[in-house]
């Protein structure tokens, strides 16, 4: 309890009373439930670190009921987020992955770590598709939650695939498998 700072990347927000929000940040030690206070007033500090996508150093003040946002840094906005739909949508797949595994005070630091990067190539590296940023950050995402596929031989032969060659997603042996080993067709997923 008290005061303290934490890097945070803001995933959700909510309005609440008239001029307050409830935002859902996370941060290295894992989500947060935290309460802006007058944040949706036209002249507060506290408007533009309101918002989702905003990453900065958050000051907060935590007491037995709720946490509460002071002050902020805010270190990136990713504003080029908002110029193009198919990386706006592809950064609230991220948030959302993130809120939904993400627990409260769990160690998250490879998930912010993960999430900071995936939306700054979403918003400055435009020679990256959005659909390969998405599929990195989930892939990288997998290992860091446990899940680590097997990719390039087949889960149950463990012959090696190669590129052209047709494969499936076996999701109860958490792999690909190769035309020869694919038994049931709705078993799995085509790649």
């Amino acid at each position: 309890m008290g005061a303290f700072t934490t890097e945070a990347i803001v995933l959700r927000r909510a309005d609440w009373r008239d001029h307050d929000r409830i935002l859902t940040l996370l941060t290295p030690r894992g989500r947060l439930e935290v309460l802006s206070r007058g944040c949706r007033r036209p002249k507060s500090p506290l408007l533009g670190c309101s918002e989702v996508f905003t990453m900065g150093n958050f000051e907060l003040f935590s007491s037995r009921e709720h946490c509460m946002l002071q002050n902020c840094q805010v270190t990136d906005g990713f504003y080029p987020l908002r110029q193009d739909f198919d990386r706006l949508s592809c950064a609230a797949y991220l948030v959302n992955v993130c809120e939904a595994a993400v627990q409260e005070g769990e160690n998250a630091a490879t998930p912010f770590l993960l999430l900071a990067r995936a939306l700054g190539y979403l918003s400055y590296h435009t020679e990256y598709t959005p659909r390969a940023v998405l599929t990195a950050f989930l892939l990288h995402f997998n290992i860091a939650q446990g899940y680590r596929p097997r990719l390039n031989h087949c889960v149950n032969c463990g012959k090696e695939l190669t590129q052209p060659q047709r494969v499936f997603f076996d999701i109860e042996q958490g792999g690909v498998t190769c035309l020869e080993c694919r038994e049931e067709p709705c078993r799995g997923g085509i790649l």
